[in-house]
């Protein structure tokens, strides 16, 4: 069984970018699902299309994991401050 433990291991598990980009249900670009995973983050208006292809792959993906793997966003303050 494959396991992952954040959102960019789950896209490697589910064939890459160019293949959950290619999903019906999350039609976006590859470059688009590289970013997400260079950030460590789905966004949750595709979490419904993520779920369904990982449904399709046997992979254990659901709602409340995606919430529970979700990193806060990080607020410009923040980022002036980890400077």
């Amino acid at each position: 069984m494959t396991t992952f433990t954040d959102h960019s291991e789950l896209i490697d598990a589910l064939g890459g970018a160019a293949k959950v980009a290619a999903a019906p249900d999350v039609a976006t670009l590859p470059v688009n699902v590289r970013a997400w995973a260079a950030r460590n983050r789905i966004p949750p208006e595709y979490w419904p299309g993520v779920i369904l292809l990982a449904v399709e792959k046997n992979l254990p993906v659901t709602a409340e994991w995606l919430m529970q793997t979700t990193p806060p966003r990080r607020r410009p303050a923040q980022e002036a401050q980890a400077a």
